[in-house]
Formats: structure tokens, sequence, C-alpha cells
């Protein structure tokens, strides 16, 4: 497929990505980011980096430097964004489906709709869920023949959420929030995306990054942050996103064009 359109929604939909995204009696859903391109620009990087790692460890048996080629695909990234699923499938044979925010197998493990938004709460083993029922004060489900056990959770999924979701509404996320945290339970508020960046951990850990921009109107911009921290030799963001053609003539004289070469170009529209 080397000559084929690369588009993200394209390699989700084949690599069978789209068809565990979204809700079970729901069509397949996209992301709400393109995924696939974001990935596989990553594994570009890290098939670079690898590339220059063997190059001046290993050389090449002429005692020079060995060069290779670096390739990766939007198919590829996508289908590898599989993991355990698609490993799950090719051990057992048995297709995966979509799963909302559940979990194929650990109940409770999803998100709830309380009185004012919604939240993710998880319970991974038998303590977290007696702490839940506990938090929630239905302390009578630990008891519960039904739920007495993960496996027993998932058997009787339906039942417990209902039961789990109707007490959930009664309070706001923040409420609730603040209770299982304080058992020790994982879980968050589902944030928009203003209420992320507005995060106390977004702020610590420096993920808004300010920076000068000469054709912005306020002569600067804002720009997520590097979520890769190095201690000894910190990532920068060094300059802001360019303009088209802003560095066309910088790039093509370093190439060797002269100046009446570029100007040409520009009259061409070929730049």
């Amino acid at each position: 497929m080397a000559k084929a359109a690369g588009y993200d929604v394209i390699a989700a939909a084949q690599s069978g990505f789209m068809s565990i995204t979204g809700e079970p009696d729901r069509p397949p859903m996209k992301t709400g980011v393109a995924v696939c391109d974001i990935i596989t620009g990553l594994h570009a990087t890290i098939g670079i980096l690898a590339s220059l790692y063997a190059r001046d460890v290993a050389g090449s048996p002429d005692g020079g430097q060995l060069g290779q080629k670096v390739e990766t695909s939007l198919f590829e990234s996508a289908l590898s964004l599989s993991f355990n699923v698609g490993s799950s499938f090719l051990n057992s044979g048995e297709d995966a489906q979509r799963w909302g925010t559940s979990h194929p197998s650990i109940v409770p493990y999803q998100a709830f709709e309380a009185q004012d938004g919604y939240m993710i709460i998880g319970t991974t083993n038998n303590r977290q869920f007696e702490k839940l029922c506990a938090a929630l004060e239905l302390e009578d489900l630990v008891s519960d023949s039904r739920f007495g056990t993960n496996a027993k959770r998932v058997e009787n999924r339906i039942e417990l959420i209902e039961i789990l979701s109707e007490r959930v509404r009664r309070r706001p996320v923040a409420e609730w929030v603040e209770k299982l945290s304080k058992s020790g339970l994982p879980c968050s508020r589902v944030n928009s995306i203003r209420e992320a960046f507005a995060e106390p951990q977004t702020e610590a850990r420096q993920m808004i990054q300010e920076i000068g921009c000469n054709h912005s109107n306020s002569g600067k911009i804002h720009l997520t942050g590097i979520p890769i921290k190095l201690s000894q030799s910190p990532l920068v963001i060094r300059s802001a996103p360019p303009a088209l053609g802003e560095h066309s003539k910088e790039i093509l004289t370093e190439l060797g064009y002269t100046d009446d070469q570029v100007k040409q170009l520009a009259k061409d529209s070929v730049i």
C-alpha cells in the first residue's frame, strides 16, 4: 500500500483500532485527536534515535559510520495500538469488542454520571471494592454473593453498575472525588480541556509554555509543554510554529539557491 493516501482515520479503521473504540451498543468511533498520526511520528522518532545509537555504537564493518533507512507507517503504528487486545486475539482467537469506558475483565472500572458531571472510578481488587462500597454507603454489596469476587462482578456487571450508578448520581463529582480519594481509591473527574489545563498538576509540571510569536496579534503564543523531563539537559520549545513559507528563503539559501532564484520560485508560485 505504498502509494495509498495516508489518513489517520483510515488507518484507525483498517487496523481494527476503531472497532474497539466507542460504546458497545453504538457505532465505532474515532478518537478525539489523531492518535494514529501522533504515534506514527513517535515511532519515527524512536527509530531515528535507535539508528543514531546503532551508528555510534556499532559503526560499519569497514570502520566507518553505518547509516540505515528508518521506516514506519500509519497502518503499522495503528495496528500496534491494539497492545494487549491484539495479543489476546493472537493467542486465543477471540475477537475484541468495544467497551466504552468500562473494562472487559475488571468491574467496576468505568465512568459514572454524578450530579453535575462524569467521573471515573476504578477498583482492581476485592479490598478496593470493599472501600468503594463503604464510601458509597452500600456495605451490603460486599456480602452479596453476586459481587463477592471480581469474576462474579464481571458476570453480574449490569446489575452492579445499575446499583452503583444510582448512588453516584446523588452527589456532585467533587464530593465523591474527595471522599473516594481519602479512601485511597483511584478516581477522577472527567475533565474538560479547560479544566485539565487548570489542574494544579498542569502548572506543577510546566505543561503550559508561553513563547514569543511574531505572527500573533499579542506577540506571544501559549503551547502545550513538553511531557518529557530530562534532569541534565531540559527540553525546551525553541520557536513558535512557523507561518506558511516563513523559512523558505532561509532553507533554500542553505541549499545553494541564489536570491534571484528564490525570487523566481516565489514569482512562479513554487514557494
